[in-house]
């Protein structure tokens, strides 16, 4: 039985293979359904940093019937092992996009979980891997990123931005 939690090192041979043989049925249908999603909008407030976010219901109900349409659908699974860089633990969410055809694509977001691990924390970074994943994979533009936690606040000096370049 495989240990479930490995080092970074040994990811990449396991999600080397991101795409089907061929994939022109699935761009061509891609770029159609692209043309007609217009974009998921703000429907949920972050109250950590109050800023606002399209949850990961209207990021999938923005393109859901589309992608039908033109013959496309979506498949999110966690990755079944976790893994450690450093002292940091990531969960991996695969979204796999799939043409009619049996063409697809197939991308990983690695999230990182908050030590120690619990089941609502799991939970926590699969929904932000499908709802990031999604987006990505489709071209779905959020109207705002509710991910401050991965970026401070630009810090000014004298009301310029800090390009880090600033002598203090």
């Amino acid at each position: 039985m495989n240990e479930p939690i490995q080092e970074a090192s040994s990811v990449n041979a396991e999600l080397q293979s991101n795409q089907s043989d061929k994939i022109d049925k699935l761009a061509k249908a891609l770029s159609v359904a692209q043309s007609q999603i217009t974009g998921a909008k703000k429907n949920a407030t972050n109250p950590f940093f109050k800023s606002g976010y399209a949850d990961l219901h209207e990021v999938i109900e923005c393109c859901r019937e589309i992608l039908s349409k033109c013959g496309l659908s979506v498949v999110q699974l966690p990755h079944e092992k976790v893994y450690i860089v450093g002292s940091t633990a990531f969960l991996s969410v695969g979204t796999m996009l799939m043409h009619e055809s049996g063409q697809w694509i197939k991308s990983f977001t690695p999230i990182p979980v908050e030590k120690p691990v619990n089941a609502h924390k799991l939970g926590s970074a699969i929904t932000y891997g499908r709802r990031y994943g999604l987006a990505a994979m489709i071209g779905i533009a959020q109207t705002d990123d509710d991910g401050n936690a991965a970026t401070e606040k630009p810090r000014t000096m004298g009301g310029r931005p800090n390009t880090g370049n600033n002598v203090y």
